[in-house]
């Protein structure tokens, strides 16, 4: 069963992935299906804590999910390899170039300078030029990065052994490498020892075996796998007690992004607040998040304001075919919004206050979340599903083999 839900998520997650624009009723019903899947195995898994698969079987399925997951993971690295040194495919990597080059090699701020390389706002709704300069929404507006500092400091090193374009697909092959690992550490000991090869292959796959990938990470050059790497980290410190690391770690997540690193530090505020390592937890997550941001907009409130919030507000007012929102009738739009952002602060606020709730449950509700969020969006596009689906992939294999006797221990 476990098998078959990860083909299933497979599945959905190739249909999400090949088709994007255009296909925003599809998405829309897709990205809801991965939720019933995570759903469904943690259903299941709770209602097999009495059987188990035999060990022919385990390792039946371990070795064809190898053969299977290196089959992908070469394919990835031949695009890596045809790929190198060609321009960066996406707006995304080219201003996370650009801000490391002015913040780093020009000593600039990267909110004034011009590290929006990839759109126009200038005949934007609330954008407006007064005596010359660019406002929006009445805040100056200098074209600068639309990402939180973390984001381009996390690619800083390697442009300090290679300051081309390359630098940013060197970093994503390692961060790809590590996301991988992490997903597999996670699911391994969310399972009975009996299963752990098994889950951390199975969870692997649940990423890896998209089609789509390769292209994304090492042609495009999208940067926000990043966000689930870290994430998952944060899980580990967790499940082994190291509460502050955690937070540290969370708290990062946000300082790279916004959604879906909102999110989850709402998620964990409410989580922990009642419970004794509350401090341990949200002091070093919201000292990292101020020692990270704050510089920047100290540096210049109105330039970061513009470059981060405002203009996610100005770009995305429009929407695009990539989400359902935008074929829907002008007079059912907002409610749309308002029931798909409710719902996904009904989701956090009831899973974390349950006394039941615990790690399994919050990587799920993570996902769920994000997914959600995704599904109501007025644009869902790719990098926000690699942001979330590395997540929901451990937490439906956790969920599925979590609640298994053991196997063997010889295999785990």
């Amino acid at each position: 069963m476990a098998i078959a839900l990860v083909a299933l998520w497979c599945v959905a997650l190739n249909e999400v992935s090949l088709h994007t624009w255009g296909f925003g009723a599809l998405n829309f019903g897709l990205m809801f299906a991965m939720v019933g899947l995570v759903v469904g195995a943690k259903v299941w898994g709770r209602r097999v804590r009495d059987s188990a698969l035999s060990v022919p079987v385990v390792i039946a399925a371990s070795v064809v999910a190898a053969v299977v997951l290196g089959w992908f993971l070469y394919g990835q690295f031949s695009v890596f390899q045809a790929n190198a040194d060609k321009d960066l495919g996406s707006d995304i990597a080219a201003n996370t170039y650009a801000a490391d080059f002015f913040a780093f090699d020009l000593q600039q701020n990267p909110y004034t300078s011009h590290a929006q390389t990839g759109h126009r706002v200038d005949d934007a709704p609330n954008v407006a030029r007064v005596n010359g300069q660019l406002e929006m929404f009445g805040v100056p507006y200098y074209y600068g990065y639309p990402y939180f500092p973390a984001m381009f400091f996390l690619y800083q090193p390697f442009r300090w052994g290679d300051s081309t374009p390359q630098a940013i697909r060197t970093g994503n092959g390692v961060y790809y490498f590590l996301l991988l690992a992490a997903m597999a550490w996670l699911a391994a000991i969310l399972v009975p020892k009996g299963y752990r090869v098994l889950a951390a292959l199975l969870s692997m796959l649940g990423f890896a075996a998209t089609l789509a990938l390769a292209g994304e990470l090492f042609m495009f050059c999208t940067t926000d796998i990043v966000i689930p790497l870290f994430t998952l980290l944060g899980f580990i410190a967790l499940k082994y007690g190291r509460h502050s690391l955690s937070g540290a770690l969370i708290g990062w997540v946000f300082a790279c992004k916004l959604v879906p690193g909102g999110l989850f530090v709402l998620l964990f505020l409410i989580w922990f607040w009642r419970r004794p390592e509350r401090w341990k937890f949200l002091i070093p997550m919201f000292a990292v998040i101020l020692a990270v941001i704050v510089p920047y907009v100290l540096k210049d409130p109105s330039a970061f304001l513009s470059a981060t919030i405002l203009y996610y507000l100005t770009e995305h007012a429009q929407g695009d075919s990539t989400a359902l929102w935008f074929t829907l009738p002008a007079a059912i739009k907002p409610l749309f919004q308002i029931v798909g952002y409710s719902s996904v602060v009904a989701l956090i606020g009831y899973a974390a206050t349950r006394k039941s709730f615990g790690l399994p449950g919050a990587l799920a509700i993570c996902f769920v979340a994000g997914a959600v969020f995704v599904a109501f969006n007025r644009m869902a596009h790719l990098n926000y599903i690699w942001a979330i689906a590395p997540i929901g992939a451990v937490a439906l294999v956790g969920g599925a083999l979590g609640g298994t006797r053991e196997a063997s221990t010889a295999i785990g």
